[in-house]
């Protein structure tokens, strides 16, 4: 442009700067209410899955029709959300479009203007018209790569929270887990769920006993590093955790058996079909019409809660980490299918350091010690 017309390219010389200005007013007087809403939309698509992957349960139990006015307002919400958010997003586009927009108008009324009167020729004319866009184009560019590196920075920051966890120690008597005066707050201004925790855990089956809401949970999820205390020290070894309601992708059976367990090339399709023999689950596997290889739906759809509750616990079997933690883990079983989960995890605390949270006596009878969680909270561990 400047070897065409000197004159013509100074417009986009002086309005070029502008761009990065106007971005970054834009982009501080937006910033905040974005977060905000991009926390909210979070939260709202949280409560939203839960409360959808709850729908089997509440139609069994013919409680379904009471959650349509929850689902109602939680998608309303969503919706409200998710529209202000891209709102949000689309004006400050647009903003930053509008300027070189009118920047490209400008030197195409210039050049049209010396083209009429006759001072500048056509071909010139069209070249810088065709120009001039090219010139905003990399500043548009860069505001694209940034959204996209905002998307990434964020999903890293997520990940950097679990990576920079310092590596707890094990102890040099053997696997062992020991916790000195343990608490736990979900926030900084709420109240205490759990205080003044001491473990000291060898090979067998401790289980945890105390109301719901007592923290149990919590101090499993502790205890496998996923959460870090608010006060206190903890020493423990790896550890596989099964929750009370078990993850499971929609891969094969045996890629879902296999979550957790390493590389897994020692274990073929024989060990696996005893793993799950040895939770009850032979009659399932050989229903199946690909074995092993056989897919499972999002989530296990196709399998039941006890059945979910077995698999998980094979896979904690297979899994090489001399830890294992449970919660609830007979919650969905009947009684012969409880004595028999019982059993296996019994067999597995001859060998390794069980920690399991139960409300069946049958569980705890046969535990070989048990720790009760206060019912208060704030309350410590007997």
């Amino acid at each position: 442009m400047l070897a065409l017309h000197p004159w013509t390219a100074l417009i986009p010389v002086f309005t070029l700067p502008l761009l990065p200005l106007f971005a970054a007013l834009i982009g501080h007087a937006t910033r905040d209410a974005t977060d905000r809403r991009w926390a909210a939309l979070s939260q709202l698509s949280g409560h939203f899955l839960d409360v959808m992957k709850g729908l089997p349960t509440l139609v069994g139990y013919s409680r379904a029709h009471r959650q349509s006015a929850t689902i109602r307002a939680v998608s309303e919400d969503h919706r409200k959300a998710t529209v202000e958010t891209l709102r949000i997003a689309f004006l400050s586009s647009a903003a930053l479009e509008f300027l070189a927009t009118i920047s490209v108008a400008i030197v195409a009324v210039i050049t049209g203007l010396l083209l009429a009167t006759g001072r500048m020729d056509l071909e010139v004319a069209l070249a810088l018209i065709l120009l001039a866009p090219e010139a905003f184009w990399p500043i548009r560019r860069v505001g694209a790569e940034f959204h996209n590196a905002a998307d990434g920075a964020a999903a890293l920051d997520e990940i950097a929270t679990v990576l920079d966890r310092p590596q707890r120690t094990q102890q040099r008597g053997g696997e062992r887990v020991i916790a000195r005066d343990l608490g736990f707050r979900y926030a900084p201004d709420l109240p205490e769920v759990l205080s003044g925790i001491d473990l000291d855990l060898t090979s067998g089956l401790t289980v945890l006993i105390g109301p719901s809401g007592a923290g149990k949970t919590t101090l499993l999820e502790i205890v496998a590093g996923l959460r870090r205390p608010t006060s206190g020290e903890i020493d423990a070894p790896p550890a596989h955790l099964v929750t009370q309601r078990p993850f499971l992708a929609p891969a094969s059976m045996r890629d879902n058996l296999l979550l957790g367990v390493g590389d897994g090339a020692d274990l073929d399709d024989h060990h696996l079909a005893a793993v799950l023999e040895e939770v009850g689950l032979t009659e399932v596997l050989a229903s199946l019409p690909e074995g092993l290889d056989t897919p499972l739906g999002d989530d296990g759809f196709g399998l039941s809660a006890g059945q979910r509750a077995r698999f998980a616990l094979a896979r904690a079997l297979l899994s090489p980490a001399p830890l294992i933690l449970l919660d609830e883990p007979t919650a969905h079983l009947d009684a012969q299918t409880e004595a028999l989960v019982v059993d296996v995890i019994r067999r597995a605390a001859q060998e390794r350091i069980v920690l399991a949270v139960s409300h069946r006596p049958h569980l705890v009878e046969v535990a070989d010690a048990r720790i009760e969680i206060a019912s208060t909270v704030g309350g410590g561990a007997r």
